[in-house]
């Protein structure tokens, strides 16, 4: 299997020059199965293709599915753990520590998020620290969750080894840190608060576009991990907000 070392983000409207539209549903499910099959948990893998497809949605494709091939390579190959359930590990008051141990991103923050916004709730604000996880893909969408649960949610995030460039963010554990507020007197106000839509939510089953060798490559993942691939509903030229 070959190693990953940089970032492959492909630019919109390169290659054939053509975009592949796709349904977000069947692209999210795709996604979903891919990882499961590379060896994530069933949750775990639902709820980071849910965030990789928001990022595709929101337009902020470089967090979006062309990060699925080091995934799963990273499940297959054993250095992001497929089994590994976040866990709290420390508390110092209004600070809590998490280890992800070394498993996908995504399910470790929103765990977080999660423990934040019950802390928030009763103290006021509280401090998370996310250790040993993974890419965590595009921080809206926690920061939306967070919203959704009646906290404001600032979120950070850190590459182990970034000075050595692009590989180390690919193969380097990411530590992620995120403060938690709300006023001890707003708590019931921000309970009653109308919920803050997902990145991308609103629409009833999405369309988005890829790039063709996007596509493809998702291809090439399906049959590494014997899944059925996404299908392409349209091939077509890139509109002017399509191609940069």
């Amino acid at each position: 299997m070959p190693k990953v070392t940089a970032a492959p983000v492909p630019v919109r409207g390169s290659g054939s020059g053509l975009v592949a539209v796709v349904a977000g549903h069947e692209l999210t499910a795709f996604v979903g199965a891919a990882l499961e099959s590379a060896g994530a948990r069933p949750v775990d893998a639902d709820l980071t293709a849910e965030v990789l497809v928001a990022a595709d949605l929101a337009g902020v494709a470089r967090h979006g599915v062309v990060r699925l091939l080091p995934y799963v390579q990273g499940l297959l190959g054993g250095t992001i753990n497929g089994a590994a359930r976040p866990e709290i590990v420390r508390r110092y008051g209004d600070v809590t520590v998490i280890d992800a141990h070394h498993g996908l991103g995504q399910p470790a923050l929103a765990f977080a998020v999660d423990r934040a916004v019950e802390q928030a709730r009763v103290r006021g604000a509280c401090a998370v620290s996310v250790q040993h996880s993974r890419h965590v893909g595009i921080t809206a969408w926690y920061a939306g969750r967070a919203a959704r649960g009646g906290a404001f949610g600032v979120i950070t995030t850190r590459a182990a080894g970034s000075a050595g460039g692009a590989g180390a963010w690919w193969e380097g554990a990411v530590t992620s840190q995120f403060l938690m507020c709300v006023d001890r007197t707003g708590v019931n106000a921000a309970r009653r608060a109308p919920s803050v839509a997902r990145v991308g939510e609103g629409a009833v089953r999405p369309r988005l576009t890829l790039p063709v060798p996007v596509l493809e490559e998702l291809g090439r993942i399906a049959a590494l991990v014997k899944v059925t691939p996404v299908r392409a509903l349209d091939r077509r030229r890139p509109t002017r907000s399509e191609d940069p």
